[in-house]
This record gives C-alpha cells, sequence and structure tokens, in this order.
C-alpha cells in the first residue's frame, strides 16, 4: 500500500476519527448546519435559545384594582337627589324659580307683541320668555343655592366629611323613614361631671333626637320622613323619595345646637350615617 505525505493510510484514518470526536464550538449558523445534517438524531433537536424564546412570556399589564373604600361615583337621580334636598333647605326651592318663569314669560311677552303685534308673536314671545326663564332658574338658581348650601357645610367648626354626607343624601333608599345617626367626637376627653349635661343637652337640639354617650362619643340620632304620596317639584318617581327633611334635620344641628355644644366642649369631628 502506497504512503502518502501524512504518512500510512491507517495512521490518516485514526487523525480523522480522533478529529471527529474533538467538541465543536457553537457555530454562528448552528441552524444551518443541524439541518444540512439531515437524518442525524441532532436534526431533531431544537436549539436551547429557540426554547427560551417560545417559552419567554410577555409581561401583561395589571388591571387597574379597585379599592374597597373608594366609592362610587353618584348618579344622575342621585345628584338630582342631593341638589333638592340641599336646595329646599333655603325654603324658597319652588318661589323664586316659579317668579322667575313668570317674569321672563311676561318679558318675552312683551317683546314678542313689539316685534310681531299679533296673537302669534304675543304667544312666541312668552313661550320663548318662559323657556329661558325655566333654564335660569333650574340651571343657575338651583346651582347657586346648591353650591352656597355645599360652602356652608365646608365652614362648619368641625371636621366632617363633606362628599360623604351628599352621597348618603342622593343615595335611593325607597324607605318611608330614614334612620340619620350622628356621631359627635371631642377633642379631649369629657370630665365625668359633664356626661349629663351633654346627654341631655343633645337631646334638647331638636324634638326627635335621641341622645346617648358612647365610648366618650355623643351619638345623636332620629327617623325622619322619606316619603310623600305626591311628588314635590316633578312628576319623577324619585321624587316620592326626597331627602330634604334629612337635610333639614342635620343643618338644624350644624346651625344651632352643636355650635352650643362645641363653644363649651370643642368638637373633633361629626360623622353622619343614614340607613
Amino acid at each position: 500500500m502506497a504512503t502518502s505525505r501524512f504518512g500510512p493510510p491507517s495512521r490518516v484514518l485514526e487523525a480523522v476519527q480522533n478529529l471527529a470526536e474533538l467538541p465543536r464550538a457553537p457555530s454562528a449558523n448552528v441552524g444551518n448546519d443541524r439541518a444540512a445534517l439531515g437524518t442525524t438524531p441532532f436534526a431533531a433537536m431544537p436549539d436551547l435559545e429557540q426554547l427560551a424564546h417560545k417559552g419567554r412570556k410577555k409581561p401583561r399589564t395589571p388591571k387597574p384594582q379597585r379599592c374597597e373604600n373608594t366609592p362610587k361615583s353618584p348618579t344622575a337621580d342621585e345628584r338630582g337627589r342631593t341638589k333638592r334636598a340641599l336646595v329646599h333647605a333655603t325654603g324658597l326651592a319652588e318661589a323664586i324659580p316659579f317668579l322667575i318663569v313668570l317674569v321672563c314669560g311676561g318679558v318675552g311677552a312683551g317683546v314678542g307683541r313689539l316685534v310681531a303685534p299679533t296673537e302669534a308673536g304675543l304667544a312666541l314671545g312668552a313661550a320663548a320668555g318662559g323657556i329661558v326663564g325655566f333654564a335660569v332658574a333650574f340651571g343657575g338658581y338651583w346651582t347657586l343655592m346648591f353650591r352656597r348650601e355645599v360652602r356652608w357645610l365646608r365652614t362648619r367648626p368641625f371636621r366632617l366629611d363633606v362628599e360623604a354626607y351628599l352621597r348618603a343624601l342622593g343615595k335611593d333608599r325607597k324607605s318611608e323613614t330614614t334612620k340619620v345617626v350622628l356621631r359627635v367626637r371631642f377633642e379631649d376627653a369629657l370630665p365625668d361631671d359633664a356626661h349629663g349635661l351633654v346627654r341631655d343637652a343633645g337631646s334638647g337640639m331638636h324634638p326627635k333626637t335621641d341622645a346617648k354617650l358612647s365610648d366618650g362619643e355623643l351619638v345623636l340620632q332620629a327617623r325622619i320622613r322619606t316619603y310623600y304620596d305626591k311628588p314635590l317639584t316633578s312628576d319623577v318617581d324619585g321624587d316620592r323619595y326626597p331627602t330634604h327633611e334629612v337635610h333639614d334635620y342635620v343643618r338644624h344641628l350644624f346651625d344651632k345646637g352643636l355650635p352650643a355644644l362645641h363653644s363649651r366642649y370643642p368638637l373633633r369631628e361629626v360623622i353622619v350615617k343614614m340607613s
């Protein structure tokens, strides 16, 4: 057998076998190399990076979680019930708007008569004036009175969650009466000899009020009417269950009784609950 310049053929075959058994460095074209192997067992083995890419999940954007203590936004009916309750406390909820509509209707009728001196012109002018007056009365006047009442609530000498109180006023309960509970908390602990005085003063703040002391707090509660056979200001069924008497009651305590108590024993906070 002829000998090549690399040595005997047996030595050449042994060198090739040893070279095949050496570990190979990863190729930059691994996929093509494996595809070229054809039917070898390595052809079915996926690349580790490919497996990792398939297994790697995209981060999900977490859905915003609603805090359990976050109150729901009031509905349009609830906002309307709250506004009616506060405006009725002024005592002129119907008189002033009616007067505004009447005046605007009269002015519109006069203008219509001047523009078109006929009965049709008079009727159109009165109708247009009435529409304008209605918008001014219930869009402007009621909003003005509502905001004024809210500002008054915010100026009480003790802490009050006004937003929570307004939400409670607007809640649709569909009950003939509503239980109103005020928890009055003091800045300092009451002296022992003042318990009877404070309790009796709480009972004397309103004829419907029952008062008691509990854990150093003065608890005032009453049952207030919240149902009427006939709606007060509209034909909406929800207006049969107004809460203006509830606000009248709370407003009386805020305006008369609690300031007198605050002057003797400073109040820290008043919490209003309705059920």
